[in-house]
C-alpha cells in the first residue's frame, strides 16, 4: 500500500492502481526498470538479454518514463511557448507604441515645455507632467486586462482535476512590472525633453 500519486495526466483524477511483484491474472501489463543514467545502452542490452531468455517468442517493447511524461504535457509546453512569444511580442509592440506617442506628445508640446522651463519649472515637474497621462492609460489598461486574464486562466485551470488557485500576488507583481517598464519608457523621452535648451524650442516665437 502506498500513498496516492499521479501516474496519469493532471487532467485526470487519481484512479485505483495495483502495483505487484507477481503476475496479475497470470500476466504482467508493464515492467518498470530503473537504469543507471550514465549507462543506459548497457542497461537496455542487459535487459534485452534477460527478456529473450524468459520470453523468447515475444519481442521486447520499451520506452522511457520521461518521454511518456513529456508526451502527456506536450500540449501544455506548446501553449506555454506560444504565450511566451506572443506576450513578448505584445509587450514590444506596446512599448514601441508608447515610445512613439511620447515622442509625438513631446514634439507637440515642445514650446509649452520651453515656456515652463523659462518660467521656472523643474525637470521633475516637467517629467511628471508628461508621464501622468501615459501612466493613467497604463492603469486603465491593467484594470481592463486583469479581469480578462483571471477569467481565461481560471477557465484553463478548470480542465485539470488537481489545480491551484491564482494568487493575487501574480497580478500585483505583473502590474508593478508593467508600470515600471512603461514609466521607464516615458521617463527617457520626458527627461530628454526636460533637459533640452528652451531657446531651441522658442526660437520661432
Amino acid at each position: 500500500m502506498v500513498k496516492d500519486f499521479h501516474f496519469a495526466s493532471l487532467h485526470q483524477p487519481i484512479e485505483p492502481l495495483i502495483i505487484t511483484c507477481s503476475p496479475w491474472q497470470n500476466h504482467f501489463d508493464f515492467l518498470t526498470i530503473r537504469l543507471a543514467s550514465g549507462r543506459l545502452d548497457e542497461g537496455i542490452e542487459a535487459t534485452q538479454q534477460v527478456w529473450e531468455n524468459v520470453f523468447p517468442d515475444t519481442p521486447m517493447d520499451y520506452w522511457f518514463l520521461d518521454d511518456t511524461l513529456d508526451q502527456i504535457y506536450r500540449s501544455e509546453k506548446r501553449l506555454m511557448e506560444a504565450f511566451f512569444w506572443c506576450s513578448g511580442l505584445s509587450i514590444f509592440i506596446a512599448l514601441m507604441g508608447i515610445l512613439g506617442l511620447v515622442a509625438f506628445s513631446v514634439e507637440q508640446r515642445k514650446k509649452e515645455i520651453g515656456i515652463r522651463k523659462v518660467l521656472g519649472a523643474t525637470i521633475a515637474g516637467i517629467i511628471g507632467m508628461l508621464s501622468k497621462d501615459f501612466l493613467k492609460f497604463i492603469l486603465i489598461a491593467l484594470i481592463v486586462a486583469f479581469p480578462l486574464a483571471y477569467y481565461f486562466m481560471e477557465k484553463w485551470l478548470s480542465d485539470f482535476a488537481y489545480r491551484i488557485d491564482i494568487p493575487w500576488a501574480v497580478f500585483l507583481i505583473t502590474g508593478i512590472a508593467v508600470i515600471s517598464i512603461g514609466f521607464l519608457t516615458v521617463f527617457t523621452q520626458s527627461l530628454k525633453a526636460a533637459l533640452a535648451n528652451p531657446i531651441e524650442s522658442l526660437r520661432s516665437e
